[in-house]
């Protein structure tokens, strides 16, 4: 799987820039699921597209759930071994959503 990933990767940001909201939200959705199954490998091989795309969709203030989706995979991506952050970032997720 991993070798195919970047063309699903490319495909994924490029609809971080969505005009809907709820694209926007399944894309960033998309993307912490990456983050979640393939972990570290994500981080080292993509960090340089995904990082800046996520911190772009903070400016998102027309859409508060996109914004904390985007903190939430954010911390998966970054700070996945962390049990307790990954518990609070969770729980920070089922409130907003």
């Amino acid at each position: 799987m991993t070798k195919n990933l970047e063309p699903v990767i490319h495909m994924i940001l490029n609809s971080f820039q969505d005009p809907h909201a709820k694209v926007r939200w399944a894309a960033i959705n998309a993307i912490g699921q990456l983050s979640t199954d393939l972990g570290p490998y994500l981080q080292e091989k993509f960090h340089q597209k995904v990082l800046p795309a996520l911190i772009r969709a903070l400016d998102d203030f027309q859409n508060a759930r996109v914004q904390v989706l985007t903190v939430v995979y954010f911390c998966i991506l970054y700070y996945h071994r962390s049990k307790m952050l990954r518990f609070l970032v969770f729980s920070l997720y089922l409130f907003f959503v």
